[in-house]
């Protein structure tokens, strides 16, 4: 079995074998430890190459149950907090961790009730999230970890300022890890809210995970576009 496998639960050992998985990701393996280290960092990988389980198999490791809610996920949008929940709940279940989503635009008052149940892992998106670590719905002292997920995106969308008072909720050192598909402005945004410089990890130039992918688009009258979603 690989090495990187053996440091997993047995439950996780078994749900990489039941799902077929042969060998982790570069991006994977280039940040398991560290991020199972408490280290912050930058890492960037192309779109599809395993970034998701990337962070959360070794965060989700670190996550003691029944200590409160000790790890955030920020995504860039409610259809990647929806996405990331869905992984995020299928490894946590397994070791006993509970994970609870807040998502913009959604029953704000649902959202607070499954908070009651303690969950150790929160999901969602910049603006809800901000508005229950200020309503003190959300315990900011109690993260340990924020992971930014598409924070190239994340800055893109304009969310800087609700970023950068989330960071300020608590006057804590969180361990801090920056996913990403392209550097491009992200490092220095990154450095003007954090005030900090975190090591990158860049595995896109000998990613090959994408080797093979073909893209393709199709052309559909107006009137038919219903259709052919469907």
């Amino acid at each position: 079995m690989n090495e990187f496998i053996q440091t997993f639960p047995e439950k996780w050992q078994e749900k990489w074998t039941s799902q077929g998985f042969e060998e982790p990701s570069l991006i994977q393996q280039a940040v398991f430890q560290k991020l199972r280290e408490k280290e912050s960092l930058v890492a960037i990988s192309p779109t599809g190459s395993g970034k998701t389980l990337a962070y959360l198999w070794p965060l989700l490791l670190n996550v003691q149950p029944q200590a409160g809610s000790s790890l955030l996920i920020l995504t860039s949008s409610q259809e990647l907090a929806i996405q990331v929940t869905e992984v995020a709940r299928t490894w946590a279940a397994l070791v006993d961790l509970k994970v609870q989503s807040l998502l913009g635009g959604a029953n704000v008052k649902r959202q607070v009730e499954g908070l009651k149940k303690k969950p150790e892992i929160l999901i969602g998106t910049p603006g809800r999230i901000l508005e229950l670590m200020k309503a003190k719905k959300i315990k900011a002292h109690q993260v340990k970890t924020m992971v930014f997920d598409e924070a190239d995106q994340l800055f893109d969308a304009g969310n800087s300022q609700i970023i950068d008072q989330i960071l300020h909720q608590a006057p804590t050192e969180y361990q801090l890890a920056f996913f990403l598909a392209t550097a491009d402005r992200s490092l220095e945004s990154i450095e003007k809210i954090t005030w900090k410089t975190f090591e990158t990890i860049d595995v896109t130039a000998e990613d090959d995970s994408r080797k093979g992918l073909r893209h393709y688009f199709l052309r559909v009258p107006i009137r038919k576009k219903d259709d052919y979603l469907r």
